[in-house]
């Protein structure tokens, strides 16, 4: 059996990974970290409960993370997952939305998922890598006996999505980016390199509007503000990347991509501060490369993709 833990900042693009994971058969998903990212933890959190209640599933379990980068503050400008995270449709979270007190950390839940199933167990990352981080600087030895970690992040090929070098999840938290990337883990990058070229589009989502189902609405009025962002800010763009799911889809179906091996490492300062690049100082005999996806078989993707959501948000997940 193999399990995934998926990490999110949920963030329009991490509800549809969310939907794609639930449906899944290869893993069975453990459970849902959330940190800071698209939006505050306690909207990440509260967001997050939603969808999952949404679609039929509240046994899933969440467990809240980092509230802030490793060092400095997060700031929030509502632009394409608006102020809440969630098209502006949650608004401000009620007081029992929030993460309750004193519960279970998602550093805690994923160590002891790590202790208890090991190789067998992935963790895939859509959100920045703070939570990542601080589980390295805690368990380091216990954080390379994962079976793989695969993370929505970096722009190795192509422009940023932050700044013109930079993608937004790399540099939420570039110090603990930089720590991830450096630490040798069995690690997978879907970046914007791919992401880019598997666009969602208007017609895709009237269809979830069509299936009479309070799940296909929401989604459809979730991705009705984020094509409408991607229209304001994109114009050229025939739709809005499939940022998130694609990150499940590397643990799901790998054989859909082509990547290339690096040793990487982040700019943490100047100009160019969230950028990936070839770190030219790691020791090439003795450390992991990452794996970087290049290419990416969009076709094969949107047929599964399509499919997954109807199965989901029709209610048959």
């Amino acid at each position: 059996m193999n399990y995934m833990i998926l990490s999110v900042d949920t963030g329009i693009d991490d509800a549809l990974a969310i939907a794609y994971a639930l449906g899944q058969k290869t893993y069975r998903l453990l459970g849902i970290t959330v940190s800071y990212g698209m939006a505050p933890l306690e909207k990440t959190y509260r967001n997050t409960r939603h969808l999952l209640n949404l679609m039929g599933h509240p046994e899933v379990p969440v467990y809240p993370g980092s509230s802030a980068p490793l060092q400095g503050i997060r700031t929030y400008n509502g632009d394409f997952h608006g102020m809440d995270g969630a098209a502006n449709l949650l608004g401000e979270p009620a007081w029992e939305e929030r993460p309750p007190e004193h519960m279970k950390s998602s550093v805690a839940f994923i160590h002891e998922s790590i202790e208890r199933y090991g190789r067998d167990l992935t963790l895939v990352t859509t959100g920045p890598l703070t939570d990542l981080a601080r589980l390295l600087n805690l368990y380091p030895s216990q954080c390379r006996a994962l079976g793989q970690v695969i993370s929505m992040g970096g722009a190795l090929t192509c422009p940023g999505n932050s700044s013109p070098v930079a993608e937004a999840n790399i540099k939420a938290d570039v110090a603990a980016s930089k720590a991830v990337l450096e630490a040798g883990l069995p690690l997978t990058l879907i970046g914007l390199d791919v992401t880019r070229k598997t666009l969602l589009t208007w017609e895709e989502i009237q269809t979830w509007k069509n299936m009479g189902t309070a799940a296909g609405s929401f989604y459809c009025d979730l991705l009705t503000f984020y094509l409408n962002e991607y229209r304001r800010f994109y114009p050229y763009l025939q739709g809005c990347a499939l940022h998130d799911p694609l990150a499940v889809a590397a643990a799901c179906c790998p054989q859909i991509f082509t990547m290339l091996p690096f040793h990487l490492t982040v700019c943490t300062d100047g100009p160019v501060i969230g950028r990936i690049t070839e770190n030219l100082m790691a020791d090439h005999g003795g450390t992991e490369e990452t794996m970087v996806a290049l290419k990416v078989d969009s076709h094969a993707f949107k047929s599964m993709f399509t499919e997954m959501m109807s199965y989901v948000l029709g209610g048959f997940a």
